[in-house]
C-alpha cells in the first residue's frame, strides 16, 4: 500500500503499530516540502497477536478459551471483560489539552470560511 501512495509522489511512512514511541513520531514528524504533499503512515497492527488462535479470529470474536489466553500473554486481569491498560487512559489524558487546542484552532478556521463563504461552507458543527 505504501509504495502505491509513493507511486502518487506522496510522502510515506512505514513503522510499526504496537511501537507507540514511533507511531508519534511518524504523525508529528516535519513533512517535506511542498506543504501541499499528502502524507501516509503505515502502521500495521494485529489486534489479537497475543491469541493463541489469533489467525483464525480477524474480526471475529476471540471465544472463551482465547480471550483468557490472550489476557494471560499480556499479563491483563481476567475482569472486566473489555480491559483497557491504564496507561492507554494516562497517554489520552496527558494529550487531551493539545487535542482540545487543536480541535478550537479547526473550529476556528472553519467559522471563519463560514464567513468569508456562507455558500460553500459546509453545514452543521
Amino acid at each position: 500500500m505504501a509504495a502505491r501512495f509513493a507511486a502518487y509522489h506522496w510522502h510515506t511512512q512505514h513503522v510499526d503499530g504496537h511501537d507507540m514511541a514511533a507511531v508519534d513520531a511518524a504523525v508529528r514528524a516535519p513533512r517535506p516540502r511542498p506543504v501541499a504533499r499528502r502524507s501516509s503512515c503505515a502502521a500495521p497492527t494485529s489486534a489479537t497477536a497475543a491469541s493463541p488462535g489469533h489467525g483464525q479470529v480477524h474480526g471475529q470474536p476471540l471465544g472463551e478459551d482465547n480471550l483468557r489466553l490472550t489476557k494471560e500473554a499480556y499479563g491483563w486481569p481476567q475482569e472486566p471483560r473489555f480491559y483497557v491498560p491504564p496507561e492507554v487512559y494516562a497517554y489520552w489524558a496527558g494529550r487531551r489539552g493539545e487535542l482540545a487546542a487543536r480541535q478550537a484552532g479547526w473550529q476556528a478556521l472553519l467559522d471563519r470560511y463560514r464567513q468569508a463563504y456562507p455558500d460553500l461552507a459546509p453545514n452543521g458543527t
